[in-house]
């Protein structure tokens, strides 16, 4: 983001992108709520979207709209989740497959691992 500033009156607003970190969260707490929700402020990073990939797998529907979530609780296949180079979606994804009782491979880039 840029701003300029100059000699004079200060006005407007300014709009800081949200945290990846957050988007990770809202997305998880989503998916594992009892009803559907909708998140707004995502924006499809590559370690973003490893998360919602892995969550579709996992336990959730996501649908992305620009910057918007919709997602659906759902029984997921589990199986393989690939976290790419992500170390925040490892990380995540970690506790949520212990938790599901299913068997689940999580896979990611070499240098992730």
């Amino acid at each position: 983001m840029r701003v300029g500033i100059e000699k004079g009156r200060p006005s407007g607003v300014a709009a800081a992108p949200p945290a990846k970190s957050f988007a990770h969260r809202m997305l998880i707490c989503a998916a594992l709520a009892g009803a559907p929700g909708i998140i707004r402020g995502v924006y499809g990073s590559e370690d973003v979207l490893a998360t919602v990939d892995c969550l579709r797998q996992l336990c959730a529907d996501i649908r992305l709209d620009g910057d918007t979530a919709y997602v659906t609780p759902s029984a997921g296949e589990g199986g393989d989740l690939f976290c790419r180079e992500s170390g925040s979606t490892l990380r995540f994804m970690i506790p949520l497959c212990l938790c599901s009782g299913r068997k689940i491979t999580l896979h990611g880039a070499p240098r992730l691992f």
